[in-house]
């Protein structure tokens, strides 16, 4: 005979991480309806100063047509090589890479009089620094990304993770479209929830036989086509100090498919992997404001202006003949 108390157990566990994938995804819709505002305000500032983004604070900013032109609303290139400079000059003061911009000492400053403890955190830095500059961790790209995402809308995310096979960590940087943030009462972000989009075979690489059948199918006849999920990262509220696994962590992971509103797995972090940066912030806004946001008029100015000459130049060399 079946083990009832087991098939109940299950049963009673596949209940209650439906539940708990339906609550954290109307958090997330919730999210998202609640910052319309600021998604207009990127959308301007994309569509005048980072053009290759103009597209991705739209409901279906994931299916965007890939390679397309996005240059339509830019006549003038002030805006967009003054970001790039940004990102220049912030990579270079902030994050060189020519020299060892980070240093780890230890809290006790009595400690950092030993000559041992000295050569310690000298290795360590060493380690961190080599580490973090590999090939395959990918700070340098991603951080540059962050930076111009700072210039442009004020806020920027690097997600830091292990790399799977290899070892050591991984940067990416995730775009503002996909990012939707929460902050704790000091003001520190402490939930955030990532939506983005995987091909059937990327997902099936990833969550292999916990995906709904209805991806697992696609990804042998349809391997390129796409899927959403979310990634909530929230602060473990019922951690067990002597559990040896993601229970005992400060932070649950959750990976969701909106497909089925299932959960994929659960785990967790020792350390927030989403580092959240913002330029410059007002009080009671999570979101951060950029030095773009402050010279939006001026760039759209100069936008109707480059536009006014190039039609004044065409009447001048194309005249309208009346006949």
């Amino acid at each position: 005979m079946p083990d009832v108390a087991s098939e109940y157990k299950t049963s009673q566990n596949s209940k209650q991480e439906k539940d708990k994938a339906e609550e954290l995804i109307e958090d997330f819709n919730r999210l998202r309806t609640d910052r319309g505002v600021w998604e207009s305000h990127w959308r301007e500032i994309a569509e005048r100063m980072y053009p290759s983004h103009k597209d991705l604070f739209t409901s279906n900013g994931g299916n965007q047509t890939k390679g397309d032109k996005r240059n339509q609303e830019r006549f003038d290139s002030t805006g967009v090589l003054a970001l790039k400079r940004f990102g220049a000059i912030l990579d270079s003061l902030l994050t060189p890479r020519n020299s060892t911009w980070h240093r780890l000492v230890p809290n006790d400053n009595r400690l950092s009089k030993s000559k041992i403890v000295q050569d310690y955190f000298q290795q360590v830095n060493e380690v961190l620094f080599k580490q973090r500059y590999l090939p395959h961790a990918n700070f340098s790209s991603q951080n540059q990304l962050q930076y111009l995402s700072l210039g442009a809308y004020g806020t920027g995310a690097l997600f830091i993770d292990d790399e799977k096979n290899v070892g050591g960590v991984r940067y990416k940087n995730i775009h503002l479209s996909q990012l939707f943030m929460q902050e704790n009462h000091q003001g520190i972000v402490d939930r955030v929830c990532r939506h983005f989009c995987l091909t059937a075979r990327q997902a099936q690489k990833f969550f292999k036989d916990a995906l709904p059948k209805q991806i697992l199918d696609d990804a042998g006849h349809q391997p390129n086509k796409e899927y959403f999920f979310l990634h909530w990262v929230i602060p473990n509220d019922d951690i067990e100090p002597f559990s040896l696994n993601f229970k005992g962590m400060p932070f649950t992971s959750l990976y969701i498919s909106l497909t089925e509103k299932k959960l994929l797995s659960e785990g967790g972090y020792n350390t927030f992997p989403y580092a959240v940066s913002r330029y410059e912030q007002t009080p009671e806004e999570a979101y951060g404001r950029s030095i773009a946001m402050d010279v939006l008029p001026e760039q759209k100015t100069l936008n109707e202006q480059k536009k006014t000459l190039l039609k004044q130049g065409h009447l001048a060399v194309d005249p309208v003949i009346l006949s």
